[in-house]
């Protein structure tokens, strides 16, 4: 895909179809520099390739890591609490995460504080973006770009 004019905020989304009401996309801004200066001997370089290295993992993920109930502040998994037949320890869930390169044997690490949130892709106006995707999930899936040009 090439980012060229289209500034904004656009949507990059989970091609497996329902998973939007899952919560499988993202959002990416797109802003204009708007004038820059640039001073002599110091020009950008012109249609950068950025290279993202992407595996689809199934991970085990705590739903609820401190077991307690945010607005009563009591356990969830107390037997009178409602929530006690529906809230599990733990659960399988497949997460998008970026490696440093093509083997996908090493994982970048990735702030605890992003939870399921996939990892940032990045790109100014005129920038080449490639996308590896390697599915390592126990079922078929892919991400489409959203507003953006991009061929297969």
């Amino acid at each position: 895909m090439t980012i060229d004019t289209l500034y904004g905020r656009n949507r990059l989304r989970c091609g497996q179809l329902g998973l939007e009401q899952e919560g499988m996309f993202a959002w990416y801004n797109v802003n204009s520099c708007g004038r820059i200066r640039i001073q002599p001997g110091r020009l950008p370089k012109a249609e950068t390739t950025r290279r993202y290295y992407i595996g689809a993992v199934n991970v085990e993920w705590d739903y609820a890591p401190t077991k307690i109930h945010f607005i009563t502040g009591k356990s969830l998994f107390g037997p009178t609490s409602p929530s006690f037949i529906y809230v599990r320890n733990r659960s399988l869930l497949t997460v998008f995460r970026e490696f440093t390169d093509n083997t996908f044997t090493q994982m970048k690490p990735h702030p605890e504080n992003l939870g399921v949130i996939g990892p940032f892709i990045r790109g100014n106006v005129g920038d080449t973006i490639e996308i590896h995707l390697k599915n390592m999930a126990t079922f078929p899936l892919n991400i489409v770009p959203k507003n953006l040009p991009f061929a297969d």
